[in-house]
This record gives C-alpha cells, sequence and structure tokens, in this order.
C-alpha cells in the first residue's frame, strides 16, 4: 500500500467517533526494510493500545475528500415491512485522523443522495434478510473534485444507537419529523466539573430556553 498510497490509515474496526484512526504518510515506511518498519508502525500505533490479536483495518487514506455523509437506518422484522433510510447527515470532523465533533443534515445533489439512499437502502435489506433488526447506520466519504461527480464510497457500518440516530429520534418525538425541524449536534468532550452536576441543576439553568411540549 505504501508504494501506491500517498497516506494510509490505521484503523481499529470497533472504535468510534475516529478515536481509533492513526493516519500516517506513506513515504515513512515506503523502501525501508521490514524491521524498521516494524519498529515505527509500533511507535506510532501506540495510541491506539491495539492488542495484536485483534482486528486492525489498514487501506489508503483518501487525501480529496468533500464529506462525511452518515445515512440513519431503521430495520424492522421482515414482517413489518422493508428497511427505513429516515435521515442522512453531513458529519463535521476534526484533526487528519477524522475525529467526529458532530453534524447537521446533509445538502447535498439529488443524484448523490439518491445514491447514497439506494445504496443503503439495498445493504439495510440484504441485513434484514440476514436477521439483524433495530437501529442502523453506515458512514461514508464523497470522494473527488466537486459534488456533481464525486464518488460515493462506504466506510463503516454501526449497527447501534449513535451519535446521530439520538438526536434524530429525539426531535421526531418532539416535533413528529425531524425535518421540520432543522437542528446541529455538537459533540463536546471535556467540560470540567460536569460531573458533579445534577440533573435538576440543568433545569434551572437552562428553564427558559428549554421546550415545553405544553407550550
Amino acid at each position: 500500500l505504501a508504494q501506491q498510497s500517498s497516506m494510509l490509515g490505521f484503523i481499529l474496526p470497533d472504535s468510534a467517533g475516529g478515536d481509533g484512526n492513526v493516519v500516517i504518510e506513506a513515504e515513512q515506511i515506503r523502501n525501508v526494510s521490514l524491521a524498521e518498519t516494524c519498529q515505527f508502525l509500533k511507535q506510532e500505533l501506540s495510541p491506539l493500545v491495539w492488542d495484536s490479536c485483534s482486528p486492525l483495518l489498514i487501506d489508503s487514506w483518501e487525501a480529496n475528500v468533500l464529506g462525511s455523509p452518515s445515512a440513519q437506518i431503521w430495520i424492522p422484522p421482515p414482517a413489518q415491512g422493508p428497511p427505513v433510510v429516515e435521515g442522512i447527515f453531513s458529519q463535521t470532523t476534526e484533526k487528519l485522523h477524522g475525529v467526529f465533533v458532530g453534524a447537521t443534515r446533509a445538502e447535498l445533489p439529488s443524484a448523490v443522495t439518491q445514491e447514497i439512499v439506494d445504496r443503503t437502502w439495498l445493504l439495510s435489506l440484504l441485513f434484514q434478510r440476514l436477521g439483524y433488526v433495530g437501529r442502523c447506520s453506515f458512514d461514508l466519504i464523497l470522494v473527488g473534485d466537486t459534488l456533481s461527480q464525486c464518488r460515493v464510497e462506504f466506510i463503516e457500518c454501526n449497527g447501534r444507537w449513535g451519535g446521530m440516530s439520538l438526536f434524530m429520534t429525539l426531535m421526531a418525538r418532539i416535533f413528529g419529523d425531524w425535518a421540520d425541524q432543522p437542528f446541529g449536534v455538537r459533540v463536546a468532550y471535556h467540560i470540567p466539573g460536569l460531573e458533579r452536576v445534577q440533573f435538576v441543576d440543568l433545569l434551572n439553568r437552562f428553564r427558559e430556553e428549554l421546550f415545553d411540549v405544553r407550550t
């Protein structure tokens, strides 16, 4: 891979939000000995705390990425009907290794949106026929020079509730249809002292700004 790529990505498949990603320049291990490569990777991959018996995905790291959409799917039992593509969101990532920090509703060319819907729905139908039931999402990247001519690539499947599906479902429960009330999600990993705050404290602090179903 180092001979044909400019960047390489090392990814722990069971991590979330990009926290299990390490990205390096391929030239750093190009045309060096296996022993040197091994020593270099041991040092670079140390932040992953990787157990060498666990899976590790290694692939070319795309450089010309225009966006990272996420398709949110609900897969019911077969007797209740086919899968539903409930929403497509544009994810915001930071740093070279793509750490997830938030998302908003995707605004993509109609042809790109339709391709994402078609392909994720077909995959979800396959999942359903294999016995999967429940919440699922697919992360993709759009690769190319323009959105109108980009290549849609799947990079991850999350068979669980996640960073967007929780908020999308909450908004749908409150407003009936999440799409009628545009919203964004921003992840804050470190808020000092938050663990000492009780829920009643939050209610008192944000009382005037909280949604009240009665009004």
